[in-house]
Parts: structure tokens; C-alpha cells; sequence
């Protein structure tokens, strides 16, 4: 069995494509893995001693060689050199003609949305393979975490519906637009460099707003120092860990629906809502629902640094401030390092480890870069005291000079929030919210009968496709189990079909017993 047995979609290529001849060469030995799940190969070659004892002795490992010219890789199965390959967990992916680079990498990542991956260079030119890599991993980090959501996007969804319900007593940022023209800002990170600004951070409160999302909170909050404005977003146990040792209780929160929602309790209030879609379809649905507008506060952002610190620093620039400083935001792994100084150690120990960290920073800062170009208008700089840390922004440490007036910052904050209040009724939420309760039921029912054989597959699928629920929250869940259950399971067809909505109905259920 040949590559054109395994992937047919090559015969016609070789119809009207050319043959190239490559390197078909195995340059380098299989190294042994940690605890990967996935080795890139760039390169083709036959199957060698050395592969086949990579793949016995790694039985969970897939290989996927990676072909930059499908000329190439259609000479090597002309030449009969592809004997070997169809081992289930071989797989070849090869660059179509005309394909840019982030499109390739883009459709690999897709293919292929594993964390713990490694790569092989394979004799391919150093400055190549190292760009290669780079571009694949930034869409690995983006199509892993969208993968990851929709597979678990009803777990998410308890956070979601617990937190609609603080729209009723938020207000809405987007109504804060130039409110601070002029004012200096800093948007602080918990990078190593923060504890380093101390004493700038001290100096300048009275005349400068600071901004700090998640971790950051609680470092400013253990060097003494609040910020006017509090940011989260982040659904998972790791905010509850970092937010739980704040002290801010009464700083204003700027919240995402989807952030963990026990974090509340360590906030007191005020609450601001910004529409910032993180929290998927359901969050969509329900903004619209409620008449929340989307003012276009995070348009410049890329969906490849929707982190809290670049949230932060959009808002800061939709308030209007000028210039904007950065502190502290090099949340890098640079010399083992996550964070900064020891304002963390208490719980750092117990947190994740984030195996893409070197690469989402990387992304961050590039998407920042991007900002600055963006707003050529405004003055950015960098104050992390560690030289340049981007490519674009200045240098310049945070010092108090220049002709800068106090302000009661604080309480001009305080006056927005009350201006500034939604003023939605819980009993509108509330509706909402028992209308999705009923379309959960109903898809229940749905389900039921499916699984129990009182109506066809056909049916059953036209049906579900019309069902409010199954749209919002099970139609990209059923997309992204479909590959693994396969895997797995080894069916597929109707045999697939009902081992996934038994696992669907599960979810079902749960979500709607979460609904009062």
C-alpha cells in the first residue's frame, strides 16, 4: 500500500503537476520524546530502522512528515519510495500550489491541534525550518485553544451563565470613550520586570491610571499598590488561584463573561462589562439579546494576543489616554523565570506549567508591536527597565516629570461607574435564560429518541440543526470530538454517531439543571 492508495487526492495531481527530485535522506537520528504527542518531520523520506523503532517504542506518537513541494513528494511515490509509509500513524501533509505560509500552517495546526509536539529539521535550511516552526507553533497555540473550548465549551458555560447575571448591576465601558484624554496610563504585567517599578508606581497614582488584568492584580496588591482599573477574563482554576490573594476589593473589574466565576467574591464592586466575544457563541447570543453594543473597543486586536494585558491596553487607548506606558508585561519564561521577582511565589509552584508560554509571549508582543503602528498618533513606551522589549516601542523609564496635574483619578472612576449603568432587569436575563433552558429540553428529547430508535439519523440531524441550543453550544463540541471518538473507539458511521450523542446528551442534561 503507496501514499496514492492512502491519499487518493494525489492521482490527479500527477496528471498535470510536474516531478521534482528532493533530498529523500533521513539526515538526522529520531531523537528520544518526553512526553509529546505529535513529531513534525520536515522533509520526506522511506521508511527506515530507525522509524520503525521510534514507532514501537513510542506507541502513542503519530509522525507527520511535512512536504514544501508536492512535485517532490509525487516523485517519490512515482520512484516507489513511499513503501512503508502506511502506517496508521504516518501521515504526510504536503503544501498545495500557491499556498502561502501562515495558510499552510494554518491547515496543519488544524489537522493536528496538539500542545506537546516536536519537530525534526531533517537537513532543512536553519533560517527556514526555524521560521517554519515558529509560524506552525503560533497556530497550534491559537487552533489548541479554540479546539480545547469547543470540546469543553459546556464547562465553560457554568461559568457563563452564573456571571450574566452581574450584567444587571455593571456598567458599560463602552460609554467611557476619551473620558481620560490626555491622562498618562500604564498597563502593568506580572512579567520579572514589575517589581523593578515599584517605586515608579508610587510616585505617579495621583496623575496616572494604572491598568492590570488577572496575576498582575495581585502582585501590584502585594507591592502595595492598586490599580484604578482591574481586568479578568480568564475562565480556568488559575484566576480563582491568582485573584483569591488580592486585596483590591473595591477597584473596579472589567469582566468577560466567561472568567471563572468564583472570582467575584474577592470584588466587591463596581462591575464593568465589556463585549469582548471570548466567551463564544453563547456570549454573542445573549450581548445581542440583551442590547448590548459592541463599540469596537478590541478592533485592532488580533485574535492571536486576546490576552487580558492587550484588552487593558485597548481600553486604555479608547479612554483616550496618551502616552501609555508598559510595565512588566515580559511574561516570558527568560532564565526560568514566569513572574515577577517572588511577589508570587506563594502559589506560583502550583500553577500549570504552560508548555506554549515562550511562543504566547512571543505572539503578545508582536500583536502590541502592531498596536503602536496602528495608533500613530499616541506616544508608547516601554518601562520595563530591561532595555527594549518590543520592536517598535521606546524605552523610556516611568519617572515623575513633566508639566503633569493631580487629579482625583479615583473619583472621577467613581462618577463613570454611576453614570454609566446598564440598568437591565434580572427578570430580563432571567427570560432569556429560561427560554434556553426550554431548548435545552427540547434537544434533550431530541436525543432521547434518536438513541433509543424512534426516529432515523436523518430526522434526527434535519431537527437538531433548527434547535437554539445545539447551534450556541454542541454543534462545534460534536465537530471537535468527532477525530478523537474515532481514534478511540475505532467506529464510525452510525456506530460514531450514537457514542457521541450519548456523550452529548450527558451535557445536555448538566447544562440544563444549571438553569433555576
Amino acid at each position: 500500500m503507496g501514499l496514492l492508495i492512502k491519499y487518493p487526492e494525489l492521482a490527479p495531481l500527477s496528471l498535470f503537476l510536474g516531478v521534482q527530485q528532493g533530498q529523500f535522506v533521513q539526515h538526522e537520528p529520531l531523537f528520544d520524546p518526553k512526553n509529546e504527542d505529535l513529531l513534525f518531520i520536515f522533509g520526506i523520506f522511506s521508511m527506515t530502522k530507525d522509524l520503525k523503532g521510534f514507532l514501537k517504542k513510542n506507541p502513542h506518537i503519530e509522525v507527520v512528515f511535512l512536504v514544501e513541494r508536492v512535485e517532490e513528494l509525487l516523485f517519490f511515490v512515482k520512484e516507489g519510495l513511499d513503501k512503508g509509509l502506511h502506517h496508521e500513524r504516518i501521515h504526510v501533509l504536503w503544501k498545495q500550489e500557491g499556498m502561502e505560509d501562515e495558510d499552510w500552517a494554518e491547515d496543519i495546526a488544524s489537522k493536528y491541534p496538539y500542545e506537546k509536539v516536536l519537530f525534526l529539521q531533517n537537513g532543512y535550511c536553519k533560517e527556514r525550518f526555524a521560521f517554519l516552526k515558529k509560524t506552525i507553533l503560533r497556530k497550534i497555540v491559537l487552533e489548541t485553544s479554540v479546539h480545547k473550548e469547543l470540546l469543553h465549551y459546556p464547562k465553560l458555560c457554568k461559568n457563563l451563565f452564573k456571571n450574566i447575571y452581574h450584567i444587571t448591576e455593571a456598567f458599560d465601558i463602552g460609554l467611557w470613550k476619551d473620558a481620560f484624554k490626555g491622562v498618562r496610563a500604564v498597563v502593568c504585567g506580572a512579567g520579572p520586570s514589575l517589581s523593578g517599578q515599584k517605586k515608579y508606581l508610587e510616585q505617579i497614582c495621583e496623575h496616572t491610571l494604572i491598568f492590570a488584568g488577572g496575576s498582575t492584580i495581585t502582585a501590584l496588591d502585594q507591592m502595595g499598590i492598586r490599580p484604578h482599573l482591574a481586568f479578568a477574563i480568564d475562565p480556568n482554576t488559575e484566576e480563582y488561584n491568582r485573584l483569591r490573594h488580592s486585596h483590591c476589593f473595591t477597584t473596579p473589574l472589567i469582566y468577560g463573561t466567561r472568567v471563572q466565576k468564583d472570582i467575584f467574591r474577592f470584588f466587591s464592586g463596581p462591575y464593568g462589562y465589556m463585549r469582548t466575544e471570548t466567551g463564544g457563541l453563547f456570549e454573542v447570543y445573549l450581548d445581542d439579546a440583551l442590547g448590548i453594543k459592541n463599540y469596537g473597543i478590541l478592533k485592532h486586536l488580533s485574535e492571536e494576543a486576546m490576552s487580558v494585558t492587550t484588552i487593558a491596553l485597548m481600553t486604555a487607548i479608547y479612554l483616550g489616554c496618551d502616552p501609555i506606558y508598559f510595565a512588566g508585561v515580559d511574561l516570558s519564561t527568560k532564565n526560568s523565570v514566569r513572574y515577577s521577582g517572588n511577589i508570587l511565589s506563594s502559589w506560583e509552584n502550583s500553577l500549570e506549567i504552560d508548555r506554549m508560554q515562550e511562543i504566547k509571549w512571543m505572539m503578545e508582543k508582536e500583536v502590541i508591536d502592531q498596536v503602536k503602528i496602528s495608533f500613530p498618533e499616541r506616544s508608547f513606551f516601554d518601562a520595563t527597565g530591561q532595555g527594549c522589549t518590543f520592536t517598535h516601542i521606546e524605552a523610556k523609564q516611568l519617572e515623575l516629570k513633566g508639566p503633569l496635574i493631580a487629579r482625583n483619578l479615583v473619583g472621577e472612576i467613581e462618577t463613570l461607574c454611576k453614570k454609566t449603568a446598564f440598568c437591565i432587569p434580572k427578570s430580563t436575563v432571567q427570560q432569556k435564560m429560561v427560554e434556553i433552558k426550554h431548548s435545552l429540553d427540547d434537544l434533550s428529547l431530541w436525543i432521547k429518541k434518536y438513541l433509543e430508535g424512534d426516529i432515523a439519523y436523518s430526522l434526527f440531524s434535519y431537527e437538531i440543526e433548527f434547535n437554539q441550543s445545539y447551534k450556541l453550544f454542541f454543534q462545534g463540541m460534536v465537530l471537535a470530538l468527532i477525530k478523537p471518538l474515532q481514534k478511540k473507539l475505532g467506529v464510525e458511521g452510525e456506530a460514531l454517531a450514537k457514542q457521541l450523542y450519548e456523550r452529548i446528551l450527558k451535557e445536555v442534561d448538566a447544562l440544563s439543571s444549571l438553569i433555576l
